[in-house]
């Protein structure tokens, strides 16, 4: 038999008290939370994964800056000084190194 924490056991008895159609209410509800709760785990643990390449590239980046490496951005597209166009301005100067969104040898999962 499984035991469950006094918390859960609380849970259960005041659901017991509820009516069924308010009881599968309830249960849908949770069901929903739960998914949701460990979609955002995955994703917690997806960042942690990857939170030492992003402080590499931050510290790259300083080190560039640092080594005149870097040249400012001009994100004003009203400003006239700079020799660069607005579009295409890094075209050619970037490498792919994964997805933006998650590693790349992480399984996709479509939503339908």
């Amino acid at each position: 038999m499984q035991t469950y924490s006094p918390q859960v056991t609380a849970i259960i008895s005041l659901l017991q008290t509820l009516p069924e159609t308010t009881q599968n209410q309830v249960v849908e509800h949770l069901q929903e939370y739960l998914a949701e709760l460990q979609h955002e785990l995955v994703w917690d643990n997806l960042f942690t994964k990857t939170q030492d390449h992003l402080v590499a590239a931050a510290q790259r980046a300083k080190q560039e800056i640092g080594e005149g490496k870097a040249e400012p951005m001009d994100f004003d597209p009203a400003s006239t000084h700079s020799l660069r166009p607005t579009f295409g301005a890094m075209q050619g100067s970037g490498r792919v190194l994964g997805d933006a969104i998650a590693p790349v040898d992480e399984s996709w999962e479509v939503l339908g």
